[in-house]
């Protein structure tokens, strides 16, 4: 194969990118609202189970789900999967102890990395209508006799649109 030819092939494959991606682009978005909803669902339903006692608020970006159970406190925020909102979450937390859920795991740091390209391949499947879930990350700030390690993390690993 000659340059010309992955030239010619690589221009005809950005020029369809080019057209088709900014529409599509637009689906997510409009889906956004409805997935933060159901992680934030599934995140009350989660600690409940765990006999935490919570209340919710709204914040710039999404929300926040503050939970008590004995003298454990928690704070969960979802971040975005490009962590450009992990700083200033990281400053809010600074008396507590902040860890990030991501694929039903913690972890000390944002998964920037890893969760950046979940997010492309999550919309890359969402376009091609083949799964309609995403991946999120969590922010959590625990204060007290916490043993969060220990939170069925699991639940809310992958969120569906549906």
């Amino acid at each position: 194969m000659n340059f010309s030819r992955v030239l010619s092939l690589a221009t005809v494959v950005g020029l369809g990118l080019l057209v088709t991606v900014p529409l599509k682009l637009a689906d997510i978005q409009a889906a956004r609202p409805l997935l933060s909803r159901n992680l934030h669902q599934a995140i009350v339903a989660m600690l409940a189970s765990e006999g935490f006692d919570g209340k919710s608020g709204d914040i710039f970006g999404g929300f926040v789900v503050d939970a008590q159970h004995d003298n454990c406190h928690l704070q969960l925020r979802e971040v975005s999967a490009y962590g450009y909102n992990a700083d200033a979450i990281k400053m809010a937390s600074k008396d507590a102890r902040l860890a990030f859920e991501y694929r039903g795991e913690l972890w000390d740091n944002h998964p920037r990395l890893r969760a950046t390209i979940s997010e492309f391949w999550n919309r890359f499947k969402w376009h091609l209508k083949i799964d309609n879930s995403f991946t999120p990350v969590v922010s959590v700030a625990a204060k007290g006799v916490c043993d969060i390690a220990a939170l069925p993390w699991q639940r809310i690993a992958t969120i569906r649109l549906d």
